[in-house]
């Protein structure tokens, strides 16, 4: 499938780039729950002071775009590439990820452990990623992974990660739209954001037969897709539609609007017998409230 294009300075980047990133969370989500950019300088409290090491830890891990959800709990997405004294070509780490008040702040660690499934000793270490011949050189996507929920409200409160003492700032999940409706058979959602450019935030829902649903919330302007072809028009929320792909590509067809704030991605991704048809992605973009 053509990419978009690497986007230029200051631009959000491209939605197909983002879209196997998606992939890759997608991937892992089910062990551990986009990101889609390492994180960006927002501060520093000076350097981290990570809670004490619980029994069988590999160790902590870097993580960046927390979102607070609505029921109090904060996801974030841990950089499982950093994970210390561990061969990711072992599998997905397991992680837990705890919240501790600190006055102003609230301060998170991501904790990684090796996999249920993982062949070496459960007190034993292994090399990071390429650090050994023996250790296959692996990148995996960022994984999310929740706290508890929080004792309190966040209210002013900083998040700050204990690792690197790095704070960062936080979507709120109850001032992201959210769908009324949904295909039976897509769930698992999951809401990620881009700290480097917050107006760019991304629903997204695993669908049956390895189908996938996006929802997207972009930057203005509306700019057509590469060789864009335009499968259908109507109206989303009052707004002018249209459903599109890239060329002859039906593995990714769009119904794209825009309001005065942003523009709007309503996505099907997968194999195109089993694409979400264009009524039914409008239906989806009009349940947005």
């Amino acid at each position: 499938m053509p990419d978009l294009g690497t986007p230029a300075p200051g631009r959000a980047p491209s939605r197909r780039l983002l879209g196997g990133l998606f992939a890759g969370v997608v991937l892992v989500g089910a062990l551990g729950s986009w990101q889609l950019s390492r994180p960006g300088h927002h501060g520093s409290t000076g350097g981290g002071s990570s809670a004490a090491k619980p029994a069988g830890a590999l160790g902590s891990v870097d993580w960046t775009a927390p979102v607070l959800q609505t029921d109090g709990t904060v996801t974030v997405f841990a950089d499982i590439d950093a994970t210390p004294n561990y061969c990711l070509a072992d599998g997905v780490p397991r992680l837990t990820a705890t919240a501790e008040d600190s006055g102003s702040t609230v301060r998170i660690t991501v904790w990684a452990f090796r996999p249920a499934t993982s062949s070496a000793p459960a007190g034993g270490s292994a090399p990071a990623g390429g650090s050994s011949p023996a250790c296959r050189p692996v990148s995996r996507a960022a994984v999310p992974v929740s706290t508890a929920p929080l004792g309190q409200p966040l209210g002013s409160r900083t998040l700050v990660d204990a690792k690197t003492g790095q704070k960062h700032p936080v979507l709120t999940a109850n001032g992201i739209p959210a769908p009324g409706f949904v295909p039976p058979g897509y769930n698992q959602p999951i809401l990620s954001w881009d700290e480097s450019s917050p107006d760019l935030v991304t629903r997204s829902y695993t669908g049956p037969n390895g189908q996938s649903l996006l929802i997207e919330r972009r930057p203005l302007p509306d700019e057509p897709l590469y060789n864009e072809q335009v499968l259908a028009r109507g109206t989303v929320l009052g707004r002018a539609a249209r459903v599109a792909q890239t060329g002859n590509f039906a593995d990714d067809v769009c119904a794209i609007w825009s309001d005065p704030q942003h523009v709007w991605w309503v996505c099907s991704q997968g194999q195109p017998a089993a694409a979400l048809n264009p009524a039914v992605l409008l239906r989806i973009g009009n349940s947005l409230h």
